[in-house]
């Protein structure tokens, strides 16, 4: 498996392995690392941070299957594993057989790229760093490959294609040159969610009442499907979703049309049936429910830090194909304005 990858069995003595490869492309000897042996025995016994250089060595955890590694690990790049029955190794942040992008994400990985960059001045790091997707105490940012579940190259190539002059790269990492291009090329590209949207009109319940309940079957549906709601993944859209600091002006005196109370969910749930709402197309929605396809959204809320909400660009995406359009301006401007006071 090792040789089919190009990598170099260079010598073994039982306790430490020395690997060499893959082979560079151009000619000249592949570098050889030896890593110090972990076994799957021994991470139950002792834990992975034991064992991390016990030996003076990075540590190569071997093991039966991937699925068998604590999240952590796995989540890291940088972390070498052998998995021998699933057939498949990572050695220095590459991985073999190469892991293909999941088709419904390739669609949606570039522009959830744009709305990381957006989020904060950065500078990004394309690789490397911590394995957590949170944001630290310390402010320091994980990589742009943590976060979109990508290896290095694949991110390098979704930089590339972003509008040319919207991101620029310096020593310390990726930043947005120009926030505004980016912005209205995700909102003039950016596809929809996709995935299932039910739409729900009430029977005259006033629209606290569609918020309330919308979160109350929300979290009843989570309980049903995985025992807690602590574990749903839900995010409130549309005009909820906008911070009232992003309102300004006349608009936010008069409001304006408002749309529907919109919810993006990862369990649907009929139960409006029960408190008399029906089902309808969804420019007569007063409450809509989202599975969406784009499940980089749950990421993309957290790095704007909207434990809550939908990013500010999902959420202007939701605002423009429905009544509350006008709002969308207010909210790319107060976007923009949180960003600028983040680098003060």
């Amino acid at each position: 498996m090792l040789t089919e990858g190009g990598i170099e069995v260079a010598s073994v003595d039982g306790r430490t392995l020395m690997l060499g490869g893959p082979r560079p492309a151009t000619s000249g000897t592949a570098p050889k690392t030896r890593y110090a042996l972990v076994a799957a025995t021994e991470l139950s016994s002792s834990g992975p941070a034991v064992n991390l250089f016990r030996r003076g060595y990075p540590p190569l955890y071997l093991v039966d299957h991937v699925s068998s590694l604590p999240p952590a690990l796995t989540a890291d790049s940088r972390v070498a594993y052998i998995a021998v029955k699933d057939r498949t190794y990572r050695l220095s942040g590459r991985e073999w057989p190469s892991r293909p992008e999941p088709r419904s994400r390739a669609r949606y990985s570039l522009f959830a790229l744009a709305r990381i960059l957006l989020a904060r001045p950065g500078p990004w790091k394309q690789s490397g760093g911590s394995a957590d997707s949170d944001v630290t105490a310390d402010g320091s940012l994980p990589s742009l490959s943590t976060l979109l579940g990508l290896g290095q190259p694949r991110v390098s190539q979704l930089l590339a294609a972003l509008p040319e002059g919207t991101v620029e790269k310096t020593a310390k990492g990726w930043s947005v040159a120009e926030f505004d291009r980016l912005w209205a090329w995700h909102r003039s590209k950016y596809m929809g969610p996709a995935g299932l949207r039910l739409s729900w009109r009430g029977s005259g319940q006033s629209r606290n009442s569609h918020v309330e309940l919308a979160t109350t079957i929300s979290n009843d549906a989570a309980r049903e499907m995985l025992g807690k709601a602590s574990d749903l993944r839900s995010l409130i859209s549309g005009y909820e979703a906008v911070p009232l600091s992003s309102l300004s002006g006349a608009n936010a005196s008069l409001g304006g049309p408002l749309g529907p109370v919109v919810r993006y969910v990862s369990h649907a749930s009929t139960r409006l049936l029960e408190h008399g709402y029906a089902p309808c197309t969804p420019e007569l929605a007063d409450v809509q429910f989202i599975v969406p396809e784009d499940d980089t959204i749950w990421t993309t809320a957290k790095v704007w830090g909207a434990s809550h909400r939908t990013d500010p660009l999902i959420t202007a995406w939701e605002l423009k194909t429905g009544p509350g359009a006008w709002a969308v301006g207010s909210l790319m401007k107060g976007s923009k304005r949180i960003r600028i006071d983040e680098q003060q």
